[in-house]
């Protein structure tokens, strides 16, 4: 609790009661605070420019270079392009159009008569076969009602209706691609052959589907072919009309991007000139006041080093203007050398992130990302392309005397408020950024120039522009706006959070010191394979008898001379593997103890005994050979476990494909099971209709025989007398004989149908029982193929652990061996 002082209390009491003295209290505060807010302002203005201006009118100018070379650079690309424009040549362009439909043509010709060959080589008696199919399958039934539809029948006709059409091979053979309309091409493309039926699918269920396949596809081919070159000649006539009218637009608007770019060109001179007087003055008032005034964290070198950064900031050409930003930044840093350490640290890596930045925007082999391209549009839509013209006057621009004149303006007392008071007017004028380009132009004359007699297309492609197209200076130039940004972000964050920053950048070097680990292990791989096949080729001399030894002593000879020559290699790659795996633990353990921050090392130790991983993460605490020597079996038995790893999974892999080829087998023996039991369905059901109309001629036969003994009886009747009786017996046993005949034979052949049947009953349960063990089968397949698939991610998952263990036990394992080399250092002083 805050107890106030006795002489605190009486002030606050006087105050409390008498209110003339609290009014002349706040009337002095805000006189204070007004004093002290004009000062820090007089202060602000007098004082000359800092690090971090410089470093905003060398990005300003950088910008405003490279923008010019792109403008430059469109100018001499549209005056090129005009120049081009009246020797263009469209005949030719239309006869290469030609000469390439026509050869396409010729080709699809020659593939459509190498698929009528194989339709006629086809033999006859398998078009009976496929002829006789009643119920076909689906794949025979698709291939030939597209055939049928190509020659000019309905697409969706019966199969009868297919298999009656005469001289079906014939008609292939000699249809012509012309005769084939544009409703017959989009009713078979709709059908999408390719996709449901393909060729290595049809082939095995017939072996005529092949060649008629072959033939469908080369058709198709042919027809669109010939239809193309017959559109030819009216693309051409169209096509000239038509390019006469849009290149009078195309002119006109290129004339009117070329204005517009030298209006920017005009302004941009301006700006930059202005940037360079305001440099060369800040140079010369440092200079003047450095020899007036010695501080003391200044030196002799130092300002040297800032006077030369400034100047060659001013007066370097466009494509060192990057490179000028950074020895301004390094110079000034070792100028104020009483900053922060971490801070100096984030200022070098800015610098090598621009020497790298520099290195691949003056590269015109890279390749530019979708997110530089939004965020470079995004920042042109927000920036004026052209705007009005600056009053570049009170900068320092004017002419010649008053350039000449600047350096004994600056000796003044106010110099560094008037040039504080030029670099405020020209941060305040809003940047101008160079209009957007229009089509590109260089390759399309490049391409049109090309086929020309004459050949001046190299010539034209030089005459543009000396730096490169418009179109990569635009792409650099929005790369480098990108990279402003980025800068500044970076600048904003770290203010915010230095720690997280100097994080972020530890973790980039590890990723670094990371990816250097990888190439070693590749080369030491490499190396590993150069030695096995060095073993392979050991020379192996034989010695023969008798009167031929001594040819074979100076065979030998050589022989051995090779074999040590082989064997001083074999060794010399050993050593330099050794050498390799010693270097990749160095370069691990520096890379690690560059990247980990002080505070985290301390975070890292006070942690690290209560770790379980510690015990996996070994690295070498010694110096020199030692340490690479006690690493390398720890690389080694990783790399032998992933090897493992590797060829576990690839025997995984093939036993997941023999099953797939197993199950695509039974697969197919399924469905010519199904196709079997199909046509034995269909016999069983025409034998129940041949047994039918059997029952109903008996039952028609029982009932004549009924009706005749009827008759017979009312005869007898009628005549009434045993004459007649004796006159009629021979008539009748006639008829009993053969309706007996008629119902024996009508027995037999029920029985004979009832056996039938049975036969057909006992294959039907047949099928059913195999068709069952094809399920139990199928089932089978799917549990083994999820049993592996799951044994396959156990062994991804174990591989990942692992490796999340060893990248939780390195940062322990560093702060072991830091602690180790202290101890060395501590022993050794």
């Amino acid at each position: 609790m805050y107890v106030p002082h006795g002489r605190d209390v009486a002030k606050a009491l006087l105050s409390a009661e008498d209110p003339k003295a609290m009014e002349k209290n706040n009337n002095r505060n805000i006189n204070n605070n007004n004093k002290r807010r004009k000062k820090k302002k007089k202060d602000q203005q007098e004082a000359p420019l800092s690090l971090d201006d410089v470093e905003e009118l060398s990005r300003r100018r950088e910008q405003l270079q490279s923008d010019l070379e792109t403008s430059l650079a469109r100018i001499a690309e549209i005056q090129a392009w005009i120049r081009q424009k009246n020797d263009e040549s469209h005949d030719q362009n239309a006869d290469a159009k030609d000469s390439h439909r026509q050869q396409q043509l010729e080709c699809a010709l020659q593939e459509l008569t190498a698929a009528r060959a194989a339709v006629w080589a086809v033999p006859v008696g398998l078009w009976k076969d496929l002829y006789s199919l009643r119920h076909p399958p689906p794949a025979v039934a698709a291939i030939v009602k597209t055939a049928v539809c190509l020659l000019g029948e309905r697409l969706y006709m019966s199969w009868e209706r297919c298999c009656g059409i005469r001289d079906l091979r014939r008609r292939i053979v000699k249809r012509e691609p012309s005769a084939v309309t544009a409703a017959e091409l989009a009713t078979v493309q709709r059908c999408d052959l390719n996709l449901k039926w393909s060729l290595d699918r049809v082939v095995r269920v017939h072996p005529t589907l092949g060649p008629l396949h072959r033939w469908i596809a080369a058709m198709l081919r042919a027809s669109k072919a010939a239809a193309k070159a017959g559109n030819v000649k009216k693309e051409v006539g169209e096509d000239g009309e038509r390019k006469s009218a849009a290149a009078a637009a195309e002119t006109a608007a290129l004339m009117r991007e070329m204005e517009e770019h030298a209006e920017y060109v005009q302004l941009a001179r301006e700006e930059l000139a202005a940037i360079d007087a305001l440099l060369r003055d800040a140079t010369h008032e440092e200079d003047v006041h450095d020899a007036c005034v010695e501080t003391p964290c200044s030196s002799p070198k130092t300002r040297s080093n800032m006077t030369l950064s400034i100047t060659d900031a001013s007066t370097r050409p466009q494509t060192e203007s990057l490179a000028s930003g950074r020895s301004s930044t390094l110079s000034a840093t070792e100028k104020g050398s009483v900053r922060q350490q971490p801070l100096r640290q984030q200022e070098s890596r800015n610098a090598d992130v621009a020497d790298a930045v520099r290195s691949s925007t003056f590269s015109f082999s890279f390749s530019f990302s979708a997110a530089a391209a939004a965020s470079t549009s995004t920042a042109a839509a927000d920036v004026p392309s052209i705007v009005p013209r600056l009053r570049l006057e009170s900068c320092g621009v004017g002419n010649v005397e008053s350039n000449t004149g600047m350096a004994g303006s600056v000796v003044r007392s106010d110099a560094p408020r008037v040039i504080r008071a030029r670099f405020e007017e020209l941060r305040a004028s809003p940047r101008i950024r160079s209009p957007r380009l229009g089509r590109p132009v260089t390759v399309h004359s490049a391409r049109l120039v090309e086929g020309s007699t004459c050949n001046n297309s190299k010539t034209f492609l030089d005459s543009v522009s000396p730096c490169g197209t418009a179109a990569l200076l635009q792409e650099r130039a929005d790369l480098l706006q990108r990279v402003h940004d980025l800068e500044d972000r970076l600048k904003e964050a770290y203010h915010r959070n230095p720690s997280m920053a100097e994080f972020q950048l530890m973790r980039d070097e590890m990723t670094a010191a990371k990816q250097e680990l990888l190439a070693l292990r590749v080369e030491h791989s490499q190396l590993l394979g150069q030695t096995k096949r060095c073993s392979l080729y050991r020379l192996r001399v034989p010695r023969e008898n008798g009167a031929q030894d001594e040819s074979c002593d100076g065979d030998g000879g050589a022989a051995a001379t090779k074999i040590r020559e082989l064997e001083e290699q074999l060794r010399a790659a050993h050593e330099k593997i050794q050498q390799l795996e010693a270097q990749a633990a160095l370069n691990t353990l520096r890379g690690m103890n560059a990247s980990v921050s002080s505070e985290y090392s301390d975070r890292v130790t006070q942690t690290g005994g209560d770790n379980p991983f510690n015990a996996h993460a070994t690295l070498p605490t010694g110096g020199g050979e030692d340490n690479a020597v006690s690493c390398a079996p720890t690389l080694r038995q990783k790399q032998q476990q992933q090897m493992q790893q590797q060829k576990r999974l690839d025997d995984a892999l093939q036993q997941l494909e023999a099953q797939r080829d197993a199950l695509a087998v039974s697969e197919e023996r399924l469905n010519q099971e199904m196709h079997a039991h199909h046509a034995r369905q269909q016999q069983v059901r025409q034998l129940q209709e041949e047994l039918t109309t059997v029952w109903r001629r008996l039952e028609s036969a029982e009932h004549q025989l009924r009706l005749t003994l009827e008759e017979r009886d009312d005869h007898m009747e009628g005549r009434g007398g045993v004459a007649t009786c004796r006159s009629m017996p021979g008539e009748s046993r006639d008829v009993a004989a053969s309706l007996h005949y008629e119902l024996k034979q009508l027995h037999q052949r029920d029985v004979a149908n009832q056996q039938t049947i049975e036969r057909l009953r006992v294959e039907l349960a047949t099928l059913k029982r195999r068709r069952a063990e094809e399920r139990q089968r199928q089932k089978e397949l799917r549990a083994a193929r999820a049993a592996m698939l799951e044994r396959l991610e156990k062994t991804f998952a174990e591989a990942l652990r692992r490796q999340d263990c060893s990248m939780r036990a390195i940062p322990q394992a560093l702060a072991r061996a830091r602690n180790e080399l202290g101890q060395l250092n501590m022993q050794r002083s």
